[in-house]
This record gives structure tokens, sequence and C-alpha cells, in this order.
């Protein structure tokens, strides 16, 4: 008896079955090293990790904007700390560094090469660093500067303020620094948001931020970031080990016993 012949499988159906045979698990002693259960454990321990990290440094966004970052490293215990300035007083080196908090560069000293020098040059002694405002970016540059001023006013927390603006720093006048995201980042230090928020609009404070422009300039500033070490200006963001052999070199020309 003659068999009609089967019809032949169409290109549609042939690749179905290709992904099909695919996916389906492996059952020989020889299935793909990702599919082990080391490999499967490890990637699975991997991104419970990843969720941790991201849990630790995102918060809620304040009013529907981006959540906020939180700063990878707190100032070291143990350092002198004098309004916007860390150090002791008769450090032989001394530092003035003018920023912008919308400025890039400035976001570059503040998250990588600052801690490294504050966590030793400024620690062991031979650094007293001050920070200076140099806002010149637009309306959020002077809020945000205010708004680090006004941490210090409310609760000695400078720093802390200065640490949340440079890490949330997003582009140039384009909400990163909106009155309700400083008030966010007030709120994740604990301070007073109302009395926060009034103090944004402290014609003193804006004065003073004002005025620290205007010394910038008067000094020969022209960009941000700036620093000037023992009066002399240097211009830009310092390899951290260059810049603490320069203060090396200066303490050594200065005859200063090491601290």
């Amino acid at each position: 008896m003659s068999t009609s012949p089967q019809p032949r499988p169409t290109r549609k159906e042939r690749r179905a079955a290709e992904r099909s045979a695919a996916h389906a698990p492996s059952t020989g002693g020889g299935g793909s090293a990702l599919r082990s259960p080391v490999v499967l454990a490890t990637f699975a321990a991997f991104v419970v990790g990843v969720v941790i990290v991201l849990g630790g440094m995102l918060t809620a966004p304040p009013s529907g904007g981006e959540p906020l970052r939180t700063p990878m490293a707190a100032l070291p215990d143990g350092i002198a700390r004098d309004g916007r300035t860390l150090g002791a007083a008769d450090a032989p080196v001394t530092i003035d560094l003018f920023e912008d908090p919308q400025c890039p560069a400035c976001g570059m000293w503040s998250r990588d090469v600052e801690p490294l020098i504050v966590a030793s040059a400024v620690k062991d002694g031979r650094v007293r660093l001050t920070y200076n405002d140099y806002a010149f970016l637009g309306p959020e540059s002077l809020d945000a500067s205010v708004a680090m001023r006004a941490a210090e006013q409310l609760d000695g927390k400078f720093w802390e303020m200065h640490a949340l603006v440079f890490e949330n720093q997003d582009g140039e006048n384009k909400g990163a620094f909106s009155r309700d995201r400083l008030v966010a980042m007030a709120g994740l230090l604990g301070l007073d948001e109302a009395a926060f928020r009034a103090l944004l609009d402290d014609e003193t404070l804006i004065a003073a931020v004002k005025a620290d422009v205007e010394r910038g300039r008067a000094l020969g500033v022209t960009q941000t970031p700036t620093l000037v070490i023992d009066g002399e200006l240097f211009p830009g963001v310092p390899d951290a080990v260059e810049l603490l052999a320069l203060i090396d070199a200066r303490i050594a020309a200065a005859g200063s016993p090491a601290p």
C-alpha cells in the first residue's frame, strides 16, 4: 500500500523547532558551563549584591525626579573641621578650593581626588583645605552653593551637603539642583526642611556666595576647579599623586618638619 509523502516543514516551522531545541534544558553530562549550579549560584549572588549596593546608593526620588545618589565615602574620623575648612590650623600647606556645583570637572575633583587628599594630607596635618564658592553657571549653581552654606548654618553639615551636591550633578540648570531636590538632600541629612528651604532665599547667604566669587576673580580665578596652594593658582583637576608630591615638595622647601 502506498503512503502519501509527509509535507516538508515550512521555514517558519523549522526556525520554531530550532528555537525550541536551543532553549530546552540539557540532559547530557557536557552541558554549558553557564548553566552549571555553581555558575548560576554565583550569578544569583552577584545580582543580589548589585541590588544591595544600588539600594544603598539610591534614595527615593523627590517630587517624581531621579533618585538621589548618596556618596560612597564619608569624611574620615579625627579631622578638624571649622565650617568650610578641614585640617589643622597650623598645617604647613593651605589650599583654597574654588568650585561651581554644576561644573563636571569640579565633580571629578570632589568625588575622585579630594577624598584621597583629605584622607591623607589633611588627616595627617600636612594640609588645611578651605572650600570657596565660584558659582557662575546659572541659578542652580547659586542655589546649590547657598544650600551648602545653609546646611552648615543649621547643623554644621557643610561637608555632608557638599558631598551630596557633587554626587548628584546632572547637567546645567536642568533640575538636578531644583529647590525640591536640595530640600530632599537636606532631609537625608536630618535637617529641618522648612528652615532649610527658607534659608535658600536668605540674602546674607546669597551675598556671601557672591562675595566668594568676587574674591576668586580678584585672585585671578577664571575656571573651576581652581586650587590656590599657598597663594599660587593651579587650575583644573590635578592628579592625586602629583598633588601629594607637590605638597611634600613645598613642605620640604619651607623646611617645615614632617607632620
